[in-house]
């Protein structure tokens, strides 16, 4: 079980309704923040007014990853996560699915796998999120 990254482990919690739920959605995403580099992902974070007061960044509540044509979007909201995929082309959003946690995964996976061969920070995120050095 040492071989299978974290966030693919947290995700197949989730979706088997496995311990607390909610924390454990809050963690892959901030696995997902925090594996993601800045030029490939855009992070939404909501920060308490005291992690405010503090200087601290507060809980990501939203990862956005553009990848191709496509734009993955992995939020936060009050019945779970909702990971979406935006197709786009020349800037506008010509369509807009719903996938389930699995595929999405996936789906990101492959994308920055395919991105990792022309792009080091892709490289970089695909062994952060499978934990390779």
């Amino acid at each position: 079980m040492a071989d299978i990254p974290e966030f693919m482990l947290l995700a197949d919690d989730i979706r088997r309704g496995a311990g607390d739920i909610r924390e454990k959605q809050a963690l892959l995403l901030e696995v997902l923040a925090g594996a993601l580099p800045g030029n490939l992902a855009e992070v939404k974070r909501q920060p308490t007014i005291r992690q405010r007061l503090s200087g601290q960044r507060g809980r990501a509540t939203e990862v956005r990853l553009t990848l191709g044509s496509f734009q993955y979007i992995l939020t936060a909201d009050t019945s779970g996560l909702a990971p979406t995929r935006l197709h786009i082309s020349g800037g506008i959003v010509i369509g807009s699915e719903v996938l389930n946690l699995g595929y999405w995964i996936e789906a990101v996976m492959a994308g920055l796998r395919g991105l990792a061969e022309t792009s080091q920070s892709a490289q970089l995120a695909v062994n952060n999120l499978l934990g390779l050095p």
